[in-house]
């Protein structure tokens, strides 16, 4: 069984405070993958060294932290506004580097 149906099939046997979280958990990673793909469909599939990989991560997380100033008041008005779209196209560089790493290990899904 894999791992989104077993998460899937708590969601309807727990307590709803339990569940609640689960599918929120759930809906997050539904919508990294939603920028995932749309990433992946604007750019092609992206293999870079560390270091350049390093730099893309790098100016999403500033754009999370311009987010997060914004929040606070202190940002310009150039600075990113939506700390939730900010940290959902973070996390999805995150797993482009992963799915290199996989790649690069010659792993598969199935040995990860």
């Amino acid at each position: 069984m894999s791992k989104r149906r077993e998460l899937e099939e708590i969601c309807q046997r727990v307590p709803e405070i339990v569940g609640r979280y689960t599918k929120l958990m759930l809906h997050v990673n539904d919508q990294v993958l939603i920028e995932r793909t749309a990433q992946h469909e604007k750019w092609g599939q992206q293999r870079h060294n560390y270091g350049d990989w390093l730099m893309i991560l790098g100016e999403e997380f500033g754009e999370v932290c311009e987010a997060m100033q914004r929040n606070k008041g202190w940002g310009k008005k150039t600075d990113a506004v939506d700390l939730h779209k900010e940290l959902v196209q973070l996390a999805a560089v995150a797993s482009a580097i992963a799915e290199q790493v996989i790649e690069e290990r010659g792993l598969t899904h199935d040995k990860t």
